[in-house]
Order: C-alpha cells, then sequence, then structure tokens
C-alpha cells in the first residue's frame, strides 16, 4: 500500500472514532447533552404545553386581536401538577397538555397564576393523564453549580443543556416590575421547539424555570427555588392563594458619615436608615417607625447597603 493510500486510511479511522465528530465536539463544548443520553439520565418529568391566546385590544378594548399559539415545556409535580411562567398563559382561551413521547393530548386548566412571580399551575382535565409521571422535587442549588435546562426536540426527545449558576441576586421582573430572587446562569441554550417555558434542574431536581435568554450574552435569568417554593406553597394554602409578602417599609444607605451620626450609629458597623414606613403594613404593626435603623434581620446582620449573607447566593438585598 503507498504512503498516500495509507495516510488515507488512517484518516477515515480516525473521522469515524468516537468522541471526534466535529458536530458532538461542538455540541460539548456548547454544553448540549445527547438527546438519548438525556432521555437515560433524566426520569419521565416534563409535558408539552399547548396554549392558544388572545388578548384584547389596547386601542379597541371592546374588542380581541388575532388569536395565536404558543407552546412550551411544563414540569410535572405532585398532585398532578404542571408548573409554567405566568406570561404563557397569559390572555388564554384553549391550555392542552400534550405527552411527548406519544402526542396524546388533553384539555387543561390553570389553577394558580400569579404575574408578580411569572409563575403558573396548570391542571389536566383528567388526573389520570399524568400516570407514570415522576413528579419533580424542589431543591435549591448554591452559587457556581452546574445545571441544566430541558427542552423537547420536536419528535419528543429530551433535550439537557448545562448551564453554571454565577450568581443570584433580588431584581426586578418583566411582569408587575416586582423586585424578587432571580438566578444568572451562563448557557448556550438553543433554540428548540417549545423553549417559550423550560424547567432547570439539578440532579434530577427542579431548581428553577427560565424566564428568559439573551443569545447575545448567553445569559439565562431563572424564576429560583425559593420563589418556586413560596408560590407552591401559597397556592396550596386552603384559604386561597396571598401572593408575596412585602415588609412594608423603605430604607436607605448608611454609607454617609453625616447619616450615620444623625442616626446615631457608631461608624464601622452596619445597618439601613429607614425612610418609610407603609401605614398597616408588617412592619408598622411590628412598631418600627422612619427613622429607625433596621441592624439584622433574624440572626442575619444587615451591612450598610442593606445586604445579608446568604449560605446558598453569599451577599443578597434583605428584601428578599
Amino acid at each position: 500500500m503507498s504512503r498516500r493510500l495509507l495516510f488515507s486510511a488512517l484518516f477515515l479511522l480516525v473521522a469515524a472514532a468516537p468522541g471526534t465528530h466535529p458536530l458532538r465536539a461542538e455540541e460539548a463544548k456548547a454544553g448540549i447533552v445527547d438527546d438519548a443520553q438525556a432521555s437515560r439520565d433524566c426520569p419521565r418529568s416534563v409535558v408539552r404545553v399547548n396554549v392558544t391566546s388572545q388578548p384584547y385590544d389596547f386601542f379597541r378594548p371592546w374588542t380581541k386581536r388575532a388569536p395565536y399559539q404558543r407552546r412550551a415545556v411544563g414540569a410535572v409535580l405532585e398532585g398532578g401538577r404542571v408548573l409554567v411562567t405566568g406570561e404563557l398563559v397569559a390572555n388564554a382561551t384553549y391550555v392542552e397538555l400534550e405527552k411527548a413521547d406519544t402526542s396524546d393530548k388533553i384539555p387543561a386548566s390553570v389553577e394558580t397564576v400569579d404575574y408578580e412571580a411569572n409563575l403558573a399551575i396548570v391542571k389536566p382535565a383528567d388526573p389520570d393523564f399524568l400516570n407514570g409521571f415522576k413528579p419533580l422535587p424542589l431543591s435549591e442549588p448554591q452559587v457556581g453549580d452546574d445545571l441544566a435546562i430541558w427542552q423537547l426536540e420536536k419528535n419528543g426527545s429530551l433535550l439537557s443543556t448545562r448551564g453554571l449558576l454565577t450568581s443570584a441576586e433580588v431584581t426586578r421582573y418583566p411582569i408587575d416590575d416586582t423586585a424578587l430572587l432571580l438566578y444568572h446562569v451562563t448557557t448556550a441554550l438553543q433554540p428548540r421547539d417549545g423553549s417559550f417555558t423550560s424547567p432547570v434542574v439539578h440532579h434530577n431536581a427542579l431548581v428553577g424555570m427560565v424566564l428568559r435568554y439573551d443569545a447575545r450574552t448567553q445569559n439565562a435569568d431563572i424564576i429560583p427555588a425559593p420563589v418556586l417554593r413560596h408560590f407552591l406553597k401559597a397556592a396550596a394554602a386552603p384559604n386561597g392563594y396571598k401572593g408575596f409578602p412585602k415588609a412594608g417599609l423603605s430604607f436607605a444607605s448608611l454609607r454617609d458619615p453625616q447619616l450615620r451620626r444623625h442616626a446615631g450609629v457608631a461608624n464601622g458597623t452596619g445597618g439601613v436608615y429607614v425612610t418609610h414606613i407603609t401605614r398597616g403594613g408588617p412592619a408598622q404593626q411590628a412598631g418600627m417607625q422612619q427613622g429607625d435603623v433596621l441592624l439584622a434581620v433574624g440572626d442575619a446582620v444587615v451591612d450598610q447597603d442593606g445586604n445579608y449573607r446568604d449560605p446558598h447566593y453569599g451577599k443578597i438585598a434583605i428584601t428578599h
């Protein structure tokens, strides 16, 4: 065999070797897990959610705009419930669940929705529809954990994309301008069928739901586990859903030495200056007044900017 033929044969053997396919190398670099591997490693815990929406016309509120459809991926929970985002079911006229593997469909109804937290619970018309599904438990990750965002291919295969939990902060949500805790995840999320709502998992436990994704910066904002936990607990309350509580106070940083002297607080210590108390709110009922200095919340010491040290996320605003 000539040297040229021998070189060509060796090149073909190397190209056909496992793990060297250029497409798979790109997928591995982007953090995409193979569909077959994801199906083996991840339980049958997600379902398609198909929604037909028809919002009212802002300029002619007595009429509605043309209907449109949205498709998302919902997380199956205990009690035959499915968790999605509130934005998905906004102005919904019809909601249905669809099994990804068999394409079986059934009408569903919105049980609870909170547009401030951008979360909703839907239930199938027949509770037996979710028989055989494994509900996802809730878990709370830590900064630095490697998370997975679950999506579905058009053929029903599960796609798992890895992402790094880089930070967590209290920030504004896009709906109702409410400030709640939010995860920031760096990931190369792929455009797939049903990417409008996607569960985020860690060791086969639900840790969040995708709120938004910026393909340019590859940054995803995730509705975090503590927000999910409060929403689900409040939704199960016997007296009805009450939403998220607020302390009923506003505060200012105590970095200004003149303000510290005015408040009678020594330099080198933490605390924030209470600037406003909502009448009838929890802070007023607890006896707080304007001009007080808030030094701690429970066992958590408050610094001069209104932050405390969270065991999972590091420095977090006390509004959490």
